[in-house]
């Protein structure tokens, strides 16, 4: 049955997986087993619900930082990810490490702090030894290297990725990088380009029913959409992803859609509905803390008060 379980998961088909996982006699395996599905599904609170099962070991505290940190709890994510690294040092364990440090390159990246971040990629990915591990650490550095500005290297990290994961057949990996790809092309200002790549990530996060990880996709198509002259699409494609996010109680992915809304809005000459919006952002990032998106926020409020009409590109 594990290999069956095994062979689903790594086919993408979570759904199938679910099920053949919950008859499991062996109840230990189950949990380990329901905790990645579900964490692949993009439904952490599920997937925290399974691994507080579990006992308590460096694996596992990684597990609980990836949970914490797509739940937008980041200062718990970090020490969660402080106690794992500990174990890992101790145990001399590379892999282990290479993964941790992976790990908190995520919660580095989505909590504001790209540069952290960039710099806990960087050294996953001199630690891993294994094709798929250094894909993701590949991806790790294009997202932050993105937010950092570094576009051109971003779309080399992400096209190497997305190489490796297509000869491993990841389906999750492969969406994951396009959807990087579809930003860096995003902002390199070929939207087209970034169009084609958004819309196969959005396609293969369907497929795996993994809606998360797709209204993020959604959110850079609706951007790409909006500079193309698709106004109503764009607007359309935006609100479907918030509505995703608030489904998960994401209020990180909740902020970038208000921070897109506002975006519109401006550029339409609505400087008071943009204004009214970015309040918003500004209330979800009162409890958030997140640096970085404090500084995209300072740039909307600023050219909305000025009632500068140009929509600009968010990273």
């Amino acid at each position: 049955m594990c290999e069956k379980i095994d062979k689903l998961i790594s086919d993408g088909s979570y759904d199938r997986a679910l099920a053949a996982a919950k008859r499991l006699r062996n109840k230990k395996t189950a949990h380990k087993y329901l905790v990645w599905i579900y964490r692949m599904k993009g439904k952490p609170g599920a997937a925290l619900r399974h691994l507080r099962k579990l006992e308590k070991n460096a694996d596992n505290f990684c597990e609980e930082a990836v949970l914490l940190r797509m739940m937008c709890e980041f200062s718990k994510a970090r020490e969660k990810i402080s106690e794992a690294m500990k174990i890992y040092h101790h145990k001399k364990d590379r892999e282990g490490l290479s993964f941790a440090l992976w790990t908190k390159g995520g919660i580095e990246r989505y909590g504001g702090r790209p540069l952290k971040g960039y710099e806990a990629f960087k050294k996953s990915l001199n630690l891993a030894r294994d094709a798929v591990s250094k894909a993701y650490a590949l991806c790790g550095l294009g997202g932050t290297g993105r937010l950092l500005g570094k576009i051109g290297e971003s779309l080399r990290n992400y096209r190497k990725a997305n190489r490796i994961f297509k000869k491993e057949k990841d389906v999750f990996g492969i969406a994951y990088s396009f959807c990087g790809m579809g930003s860096a092309y995003r902002m390199k200002r070929n939207f087209e380009k970034s169009k084609t790549l958004y819309k196969k990530a959005i396609a293969l996060y369907g497929k795996i029913k993994d809606d998360w990880n797709r209204a993020y996709s959604m959110w850079g198509l609706a951007q790409t959409e909006g500079f193309l002259g698709r106004k109503k699409i764009a607007e359309k494609i935006n609100s479907e992803a918030q509505k995703i996010f608030s489904r998960f109680k994401d209020p990180r992915g909740k902020f970038y859609c208000l921070i897109q809304k506002g975006n519109f809005e401006r550029a339409a000459g609505n400087f008071e509905k943009a204004r009214r919006t970015l309040e918003k952002c500004e209330g979800i990032l009162e409890k958030l803390k997140l640096p970085y998106e404090k500084k995209l926020l300072e740039v909307q409020r600023h050219l909305a008060q000025k009632k500068e009409k140009a929509p600009i590109l968010i990273p």
